[in-house]
């Protein structure tokens, strides 16, 4: 895996739905991605709220990628979890913040996240994340700090992230913030 990109959905209606301002959000992302990753192939996991799956699968329409977007509970927030997940019984412990310790301490969710990452890094040369403000924020921090010896705290509004080089490993990271019109 060469590219790691962490994104927040996008700008939502009441329904939890992609409103259009996050459509356009997720269509201006696509063109920064392949600016960036020169059209890698790539692999998207996702949180399963709508309006992190309809972004997920702008970027796939708007990237031509072929496999189908993984929805992963582990990815959600706790706001609108679903008591059962694939006929599973969801638990607090099956969500990435939940696994939050102390600050300062390292936070569980990030090595499970990041063990989750490994198991996919050889079915694309970028791998993609989308899900929610404060996995984003925090697993970008996680990262940051794992891969370039960087503290750095992030914040992300709707429809923004940031993009790790993980082969150059030159210019750590940056964010994208699409640029939209009204």
């Amino acid at each position: 895996m060469k590219h790691l990109i962490l994104l927040r959905h996008g700008d939502y209606d009441n329904n939890d739905h992609l409103s259009e301002t996050g459509k356009r959000q997720y269509e201006g992302l696509a063109l920064d991605i392949q600016k960036v990753t020169d059209n890698a192939s790539t692999y998207i996991m996702a949180s399963p709220a709508e309006r992190v799956v309809e972004g997920a699968e702008i970027l796939a329409k708007k990237l031509r990628i072929v496999s189908p977007v993984e929805k992963l509970v582990f990815l959600w927030d706790a706001i609108g979890v679903p008591s059962k997940w694939e006929g599973k019984k969801v638990g607090w412990y099956d969500l990435y913040h939940c696994l939050s310790q102390d600050e300062g301490d390292p936070n569980p969710g990030d090595e499970k996240l990041e063990k989750m990452v490994e198991e996919r890094e050889s079915r694309a040369d970028c791998l993609i994340i989308a899900s929610h403000k404060d996995l984003t924020a925090q697993f970008s921090s996680y990262c940051l700090q794992k891969y370039f010896n960087r503290r750095v705290g992030f914040s992300f509004d709707y429809g923004q992230g940031v993009y790790l080089d993980l082969e150059k490993r030159e210019s750590p990271g940056f964010m994208f913030v699409p640029l939209v019109e009204d």
